[in-house]
């Protein structure tokens, strides 16, 4: 099934699985209070608006595995490879997530890192025991550069993805 949703790439840093910039956990919409969107550290984060408020479905998160597996590469195979998983291309970044999540080449993992650059937002990667973790992002004279809700809800207000399910 494909539909249009609000969707964004999304790589903030967090310092353990599921907590919010406040440090609180996600309540019962999977949104944090504070932003309204998902957890920081999310690979794909969907928030859907409707009459009853903002619902979040955030695919891919601190502490999840992630791989590299070239079935990824499209949303069939994505759909093959991860059980519920959302598979999105922006340029030569290519992500597939869900419960886990996969790049199908290192090179579309790094080209999805230079958008988290880009973004401002700290980067999105795999630690040595293929979990997903997310570190600093930093300007080119290298210093840090903090997440900041503003940039993550700008960013969000004007990314508009189909997302294949």
């Amino acid at each position: 099934m494909k539909r249009t949703v609000l969707a964004l790439l999304l790589a903030t840093h967090a310092t353990s699985a599921g907590d919010c910039l406040d440090g609180s956990s996600p309540g019962a919409s999977g949104c944090c209070a504070d932003t309204n969107t998902c957890p920081p550290c999310t690979a794909v984060a969907v928030a859907a608006s409707s009459g009853s408020g903002v619902t979040c479905t955030c695919s891919g998160t601190t502490g999840d595995a992630a791989h590299i597996d070239a079935t990824c590469a499209d949303s069939t195979g994505c759909a093959a490879l991860v059980s519920g998983a959302s598979h999105l291309t922006m340029g030569d970044c290519v992500v597939c997530a869900g419960a886990e999540v996969c790049w199908p080449t290192e090179a579309a993992m790094a080209a999805c890192q230079v958008f988290d650059v880009a973004m401002g937002n700290p980067v999105m990667g795999r630690d040595v025991n293929d979990k997903i973790e997310c570190t600093a992002a930093t300007t080119e004279s290298g210093a840090s550069r903090a997440p900041h809700a503003l940039v993550v809800l700008t960013a969000v207000s004007v990314l508009f993805l189909t997302v294949s399910q």
